[in-house]
This record gives structure tokens, C-alpha cells and sequence, in this order.
């Protein structure tokens, strides 16, 4: 959920699995599985569609998630929220509370906080732990929901700088995995 997911999972997979471009509404109308054995281990992703900008009610797009969820038994391990690093949503903020809703208050447990476009970051020379003190209250609600879980994250990056980030959230959700089975 959030913005810039297809990005974070064709990154994440290490391929072009989902479309992905810049526009104004999200691309993403159904869910999408994508999968790759990468860094010895199956990794599978799905896409989802966004609650507030495909068109779709919120209720279609949930009962769309609900369908995908059994697709990722015995998981899913982690669910990433994804945020445009300087543009935190009153429609994120909505989203979070929309699925805690419908899924529960368990779901905090796999909730992690994606900062995409973590290069702006970088541009600017602020780092991630000074940016995350200084983000919205209710952005900092959320990252208390999730436990602070949260990873700076840069889809232009390629070779073996994007390897090592990739490796960094397969690190923080085998964390989750282990707390949290």
C-alpha cells in the first residue's frame, strides 16, 4: 500500500515484473504476483492496487487484497507501506487505518514503513534517522504502530548497491518473521 509500489517491487524482485511509470493515478488496477529466486531464497511480491486513486471503491480494492492474501501462504511476512520520502498523504494515513480496519490490529506486526525516493534524501544530505524524527505526527503514528520499522529506499540504484538495500528489507522482515512468525 502507498505510493510508488510497482517501482519497490520490480526493485525488490530484481526484474521488470509489474508496470511502472509516473502518472497521476495508480497503474496497478488488480493484484499482481510476481516472484524471483534471489540471494538464495524465493522472494514474492504482490502488487495492489491503490484505495484511493484507481477508480475502484475501497471495498472493491479490499476484497481484491483478501483474494491475493492466500496467494503468499504461508506468509505474508511483511506489509510494506510505501511513502515518496517529503509527501506523506492524508490518503496513506487513511489507508493504514482502512486495512487495521478490515485486517486487524495484527497487522501492525508485519507493517513496515518503505521511504521511496530515499535518494532525494541523499541530494539534500539528510539522513534517514534526522528525516524520520522530523516527518508529520501522523506519519509518526504509524512508524509507533509498526514498531519504527522503517528502510530508506532508492529505485534508481542498480548492481550491487541495489542488491545490499534489497538485502537490508529482507533482513528487517526475517526480523518480523522471527517475532512475529
Amino acid at each position: 500500500m502507498g505510493t510508488g509500489k510497482s517501482a519497490t517491487g520490480n526493485t525488490i524482485l530484481g526484474r521488470s515484473e509489474f508496470e511502472s511509470k509516473v502518472c497521476g493515478a495508480s497503474i496497478t488496477n488488480k493484484c499482481q504476483l510476481g516472484m524471483n529466486n534471489r540471494f538464495d531464497r524465493k522472494i514474492v511480491v504482490v502488487d495492489t492496487p491503490g484505495l484511493y486513486d484507481t477508480g475502484m471503491t475501497n471495498e472493491q480494492v479490499t476484497k481484491e487484497i483478501v483474494k491475493c492474501i492466500g496467494m503468499t501462504a504461508p506468509g505474508p511476512h511483511a506489509i510494506l507501506l510505501t511513502v515518496n520520502v517529503g509527501r506523506f498523504t492524508k490518503e496513506e494515513q487513511d489507508t493504514v487505518q482502512h486495512f487495521v480496519v478490515h485486517f486487524g490490529i495484527g497487522m501492525n506486526n508485519y507493517l513496515m514503513v518503505v521511504f521511496t525516493r530515499a535518494d532525494d534524501l541523499e541530494v539534500d544530505n539528510v539522513d534517514i534517522r534526522e528525516y524520520v524524527k522530523n516527518c508529520p505526527q501522523s506519519l509518526q503514528a504509524i512508524l509507533k504502530l509498526c514498531d519504527h520499522r522503517y528502510n530508506p529506499f532508492n529505485n534508481k540504484l542498480s548492481g550491487y548497491s541495489q542488491e545490499q538495500q534489497v538485502k537490508n528489507l529482507i533482513c528487517r522482515v526475517d526480523e518480523v518473521v522471527r517475532k512475529h512468525g
